[in-house]
């Protein structure tokens, strides 16, 4: 049962998140690395706030949002293989 497998993987982290497994693919491979791409897509999204404006802007609800804990910095150096969700922006004019 996928239910009875997702409980048996899941483990909470010192940090206090929980992680599991995907529970509805059996034994999936890892993620590769999307470190690049990822990049790639930051530095993209920069270039399109600093044509429109709102570089400041968005970096001040970055500040904010890092101050009241809703994101968080990642480390530095990569402790495993990680994958990146792309950061998607939320512009309302």
């Amino acid at each position: 049962m996928v239910f009875d497998e997702f409980k048996e993987r899941l483990t909470r982290v010192p940090e206090g998140w929980y992680e599991t497994t995907l529970p509805w693919k059996a034994n999936h491979p890892l993620l590769p690395s999307n470190n690049d791409g990822s990049l790639k897509r930051f530095h993209s999204l920069n270039r399109k706030f600093q044509r429109e404006g709102l570089t400041e802007e968005y970096d001040a609800i970055i500040k904010e949002q890092l101050a009241q804990g809703v994101v968080e910095k990642s480390p530095p150096v990569t402790q495993s293989k990680e994958f990146y969700i792309p950061h998607k922006s939320v512009v309302r004019k």
